[in-house]
């Protein structure tokens, strides 16, 4: 692994192309480890609240209970975004515009037809994109090392 890779990484990875490498670091430095704030990034919080639900009349404020329609768990999903960052905003987004049909669905399922059939899409996929950056071990070399026991066993 190239010294200028070390930073990044937490085990060896695959050999890359000196252009996958470069794309890869480009793309740990602007989303991996970059805290989720409202000011910087609450403009796309909404485009994923549109993608969500394009036949929705308004949008909701930064903290508002509307949120939770999205799966996430209280009124201000800045909260949500503590251990993932900006991330999994970029994530889902990235999801509803290139397969929108398959993120509608999911959104449905995610609502269910009671209690026991529904879950947290919002929560779901904070989850799955944090533990997904800490298995593949993508790390920006500002970010200290995860501390998340759920995705601990990954690193082994």
């Amino acid at each position: 692994l190239p010294e200028s890779m070390s930073a990044y990484f937490l085990a060896k990875t695959p050999e890359l192309t000196p252009e996958q490498e470069e794309r890869l670091i480009s793309f740990i430095e602007r989303n991996v480890g970059i805290p989720y704030t409202h000011e910087e990034h609450f403009d796309e919080l909404l485009q994923l609240w549109k993608l969500s639900f394009p036949q929705a009349d308004h949008t909701p404020e930064q903290s508002d209970r509307e949120w939770k329609r999205l799966g996430f768990q209280g009124d201000n999903p800045a909260t949500d975004f503590r251990a993932a960052g900006v991330l999994p905003v970029r994530c889902l987004s990235h999801f509803a515009e290139v397969y929108p049909d398959k993120y509608q669905e999911i959104m449905r399922r995610s609502q269910g037809t009671c209690v026991e059939d529904s879950f947290p899409f919002a929560c779901a996929a904070i989850n799955i994109v944090h533990l997904l950056t800490d298995a593949m071990k993508l790390k920006n070399h500002n970010e200290p090392p995860s501390n998340d026991p759920a995705a601990a066993h990954m690193r082994a």
